[in-house]
């Protein structure tokens, strides 16, 4: 039971920065389009740098729910052979 619930607070944080930073490259974007210092504004680098926290909270997003599909294989398995070894008891 702690694997799932730890899991699901790891979630909570992951999708809560995950909305932080679209918020801010949403604000970044803006201020971009009102900017006309062109290509070589810092808001270009700031956006770069939104961008690479989005791929990097995406994959953090994404090996927590591999970990948790791993963690509910393991369970299973441990299941099984609980059962393999005294089916009379589960059945």
């Amino acid at each position: 039971m702690f694997l799932p619930t730890g899991i699901a607070g790891l979630l909570n944080i992951f999708t809560g920065r995950l909305a932080r930073i679209i918020d801010r490259t949403q604000v970044l974007q803006q201020a971009l389009d009102r900017d006309s210092a062109g290509a070589e504004s810092p808001l270009h680098r700031g956006i770069q740098v939104q961008r690479r926290r989005l791929f990097l909270t995406n994959r953090a997003i994404l090996l927590v729910m591999l970990a948790l599909i791993g963690g509910l294989l393991l369970f299973l398995l441990e299941v099984q052979l609980a059962i393999r070894q005294n089916p009379r008891k589960y059945y």
